[in-house]
């Protein structure tokens, strides 16, 4: 079942476009726009028909980021995250807990991160020791959005018992012996809860494990990273979009009464407008191309998953800067929307993998050295 626009549409002016600006400033978690995401039957995008779902693919999922993004970067993040989430809950996950995230009465998370070893991700420290048919979970998770939130969390641990860099579970946000921190009081996205979680004799089934003991990073690289990476880059987008808008709009009207002119007829601001329209349009054509390439299996899919988050994260904090340069003063007021899209549009590029690392994958990837 493809987007209903006019819904999307609904969703984003009458609710989360309207709640944008006091969900940033008080850091609170942006549940009526979760909710109303939900009633439009957004979460269960993704889904496969055969539980519920729509059945649509990656490219609808980032036509619905970047839209969101364009408002709200906060209620964008939980969502893009929810997505990475079931993409690998869709290809291992029981099929109870596929059909309630279908039923749009489902939010899920990844929870990779972890204290002892940062944006490497695909490190775990965190353990799984079996007992019987139960297995305990302990870890220190350090960025988990939608913290306290969600109703399930897509985990990553050491293997139980086979080689392997990790193993992933899915764990349920009422489970015992897990102590969200918080609140989150961030720089940007402040509405997203991307608190800490620590998981303390966390205990679930062994039928909780997704996939095989050990395959957990293949796992990962396969169905929730490509969605991650690509809707990263697909919220950077929408951002951009967002800013440049609000600069179009700076230049045509705003006017320099002593000269009779607007600043869209100074030269050199014009000029410079003319570089953040052709940066955002670059980084749409590069996208585009990332989604085109997955969807026709070409040879240089994986290399440009790898680099889409990257090219699209340093561009969105670029054209930031120079939105707030054309703005001049007037951005520096909360009112106009332009710093807060300013301190959203930074969060890509420290967000797990780091542009730094992936620039490093794609170096390897293109030199004919292993990932990891």
């Amino acid at each position: 079942m493809p987007i209903d626009h006019a819904a999307l549409d609904a969703v984003v002016q009458d609710t989360i476009a309207p709640q944008a600006a006091e969900t940033d400033r008080s850091g609170t978690f942006p549940r009526a726009s979760i909710d109303a995401l939900t009633k439009a039957g957004l979460l269960g995008l993704i889904s496969a028909e055969e539980v519920g779902g729509r059945g649509q693919d990656m490219k609808a999922a980032a036509e619905v980021i970047e839209r969101v993004a364009g408002v709200c970067g906060s209620t964008a993040m939980i969502l893009l995250m929810h997505y990475s989430a079931t993409a690998l809950i869709e290809a291992h996950g029981d099929k109870a807990t596929r059909e309630a995230i279908a039923g749009n009465g489902h939010l899920t998370t990844l929870a990779f991160s972890e204290t002892g070893s940062r944006s490497h991700f695909w490190a775990p420290l965190g353990t799984a020791a079996a007992d019987g048919e139960e297995v305990r979970l302990d870890s220190d998770k350090s960025w988990v959005t939608a913290a306290g939130e969600a109703d399930s969390y897509v985990w990553s641990s050491r293997p139980l018992a086979a080689d392997g860099p990790m193993t992933i579970w899915l764990v349920s946000s009422d489970a015992a012996g897990l102590d969200v921190g918080g609140p989150f009081d961030g720089f940007g996205l402040r509405g997203n809860a991307s608190n800490p979680v620590k998981g303390k004799g966390v205990t679930v089934s062994r039928s909780a494990m997704l996939g095989a003991d050990g395959e957990g990073l293949n796992q990962a690289l396969a169905s929730a990273l490509p969605f991650f990476l690509v809707l990263n880059a697909s919220f950077s987008l929408g951002l951009m979009e967002a800013l440049v808008a609000k600069a179009h709009d700076h230049l045509v009207g705003a006017r320099l009464d002593h000269l009779g002119q607007s600043l869209a007829e100074q030269p050199q601001l014009r000029a410079a407008f003319a570089q953040l329209r052709t940066r955002t349009d670059t980084v749409r054509t590069f996208r585009d191309d990332t989604l085109a390439a997955l969807g026709t299996g070409r040879a240089d899919a994986t290399l440009r998953v790898l680099q889409v988050k990257a090219v699209a994260g340093e561009a969105a904090a670029e054209v930031a800067d120079g939105v707030m340069r054309v703005c001049g003063g007037s951005a520096f007021r909360k009112s106009t929307g332009v710093e807060r899209l300013f301190r959203d549009s930074l969060a890509a590029r420290v967000m797990a993998p780091t542009t730094e690392a992936l620039h490093d994958f794609v170096g390897r990837a293109t030199l004919g050295l292993p990932l990891f």
